[in-house]
């Protein structure tokens, strides 16, 4: 009697057009911020960027050093390391609790997390300087929406569905 062997390959999910968009978000996020974030290190006076200090009055920064770090850490580092981390998708077991408590891969979490500290970093932004330049109005508005936006993809049932993980019985 001839015995038949099945073999069962895993199937491969193609990456949905959300992903893409969603990792562009935060690749454009991450240059940003870097960039912004190098700026204020390298000059903490804000000149580079022409930022007046008298923004800072109010806050408990004597200069936009600070602020510049965590903008380059949190806003510009966290943001590039999730665009890699969504596209390689890496099982790590430390972050298999996330995953059973969510039910999608940890970077997707990860994702989410970008977009609310964007979110909450251009609130605290606003609560501490005002609005007290056009300019700097349009620049919270805008990169206040790509938080939002951030958020939005990232809950879009085609990017979900590519990174959820199979329940187990």
């Amino acid at each position: 009697m001839k015995e038949v062997t099945m073999k069962i390959q895993p199937v491969r999910q193609t990456r949905p057009f959300t992903v893409y968009v969603l990792m562009f978000l935060l690749l454009f996020l991450g240059i940003s911020a870097i960039y912004g974030g190098y700026n204020l290190i390298a000059d903490p006076s804000g000149n580079r960027l022409q930022l007046p200090r008298g923004w800072l009055e109010l806050t408990p920064f004597p200069n936009y050093f600070i602020p510049g770090l965590i903008l380059f850490s949190v806003l510009g580092v966290f943001p590039l390391v999730v665009t890699v981390l969504l596209y390689f998708k890496p099982h790590w077991s430390i972050m298999r609790g996330l995953e059973h408590l969510t039910h999608e891969h940890w970077s997707w979490f990860a994702s989410l997390t970008a977009g609310l500290a964007l979110i909450i970093w251009i609130t605290v932004q606003f609560l501490m300087f005002g609005a007290r330049h056009p300019v700097q109005i349009e620049l919270e508005l805008t990169l206040g929406t790509l938080g939002i936006i951030i958020i939005a993809v990232s809950l879009l049932p085609s990017v979900r569905h590519y990174y959820e993980i199979p329940k187990t019985l």
